[in-house]
C-alpha cells in the first residue's frame, strides 16, 4: 500500500468513537456491562450534526493528512472501505470514518502516538476544535475510557490520553 493509503486491521476498527457527548450515560452503562464487543444504540449520532468531510478535514490539515483510500480488514484479506475516509499521520493514528454524499456518518480515531519527541500540539488543537464544536466525547473500548472536550480539564484529560496512548 502507499503512502496515500491508510490501513486499519480489522480489531482496531470503531474501538476509539468520536460520537456526540449526549451519550455519555449510555456509553457508560454499557462499560460498566464489561462486554466489549456489544455497543451501546446511541440516540444521538454524528450523521445528524452536519459534518461534512470538507469542515473535519479544516479542523486537521496541517496537522494530518488526507488519504486518498482506507482499507480495513486483515493483511491477508484487505478490502477497500467504499465509503470510508481517514486523515492520519504515521506518528499519531488517525481520525477516520464513513460518509455518506459527503456528509461523515461515523467518526472514529486510532491513536498510534509514537514516542518519538514529535509535537502533535496541532493535532490535539484539531481534535478539541472538532470535539467542541459539535459537542463531541471519546469513547475508548479499549480501556473503557470516556474524555469529553468541554474545559481545561477535558483538555488535559485528552493530551494524558493522547501521549500515554
Amino acid at each position: 500500500m502507499d503512502a496515500q493509503t491508510y490501513f486499519l486491521h480489522a480489531d482496531d476498527w470503531g474501538m476509539i468513537e468520536l460520537v456526540p457527548k449526549e451519550n455519555q450515560d449510555v456509553a457508560r452503562k454499557a462499560m460498566t456491562a464489561g462486554d466489549l464487543f456489544t455497543r451501546p444504540e446511541y440516540v444521538y449520532v454524528i450523521g445528524d450534526r452536519g459534518l461534512s468531510l470538507a469542515a473535519l478535514g479544516s479542523f486537521l490539515e496541517g496537522a494530518m493528512i488526507a488519504a486518498e483510500q482506507l482499507i480495513s480488514g486483515t493483511t491477508r484479506q484487505p478490502e477497500l472501505i467504499e465509503d470510508g475516509f481517514a486523515w492520519f499521520d504515521p506518528d499519531f493514528g488517525a481520525v477516520y470514518g464513513t460518509a455518506v454524499d459527503g456528509q461523515v456518518v461515523r467518526l472514529y480515531f486510532h491513536n498510534t502516538v509514537c514516542d518519538c519527541g514529535a509535537d502533535f500540539e496541532p493535532h490535539i488543537a484539531g481534535l478539541l476544535t472538532l470535539g467542541r464544536i459539535f459537542n463531541l466525547m471519546l469513547v475508548d473500548w479499549f480501556v473503557d475510557q470516556i474524555v469529553a472536550f468541554n474545559d481545561q480539564d477535558d483538555e488535559n484529560a485528552l493530551r494524558a490520553y493522547v501521549e500515554e496512548g
